[in-house]
């Protein structure tokens, strides 16, 4: 029997094949950021390693954040930090959300939002 080769790099039909389901449904939770993957325009890429990472983990978010946690020491982080918060128009600390805001404050979760995810930042202001 022939081995099938699939590429490290998956289109949005080559990933619904690759987990057998609908483009649909891989397309929406691509969108809601369920399923791994970057849209590039109107066209979908999946890195097929993520994807079976996410299907090996419960938690779809750590894998997310494992992959960004290459940029933890980027040096642009706290000018981030800066900019997210002047943008909520409050200082960094609160006292009614100081366990929210330390979580904010990890550098993972920070290069997770840094790595092109700026609409994220629009929704925590």
């Amino acid at each position: 029997m022939d081995k099938v080769s699939i590429p490290d790099i998956l289109t949005l039909e080559e990933t619904s094949e690759y987990l057998r389901l609908p483009v649909e449904i891989v397309e929406n939770q691509a969108l809601k950021g369920d399923i791994p993957g970057r849209q590039i325009e109107n066209n979908w890429r999946f890195l097929k390693s993520a994807i079976d990472d996410w299907l090996r983990s419960k938690d779809s978010r750590s894998i997310l954040l494992s992959q960004a946690g290459a940029f933890a020491n980027d040096d642009s982080l706290a000018k981030l930090r800066e900019t997210v918060y002047q943008a909520r128009g409050r200082s960094e600390i609160s006292e009614t959300s100081e366990n929210q805001l330390m979580y904010l404050l990890e550098p993972d979760t920070l290069t997770y939002l840094y790595h092109g995810h700026s609409s994220l930042i629009a929704c925590l202001s």
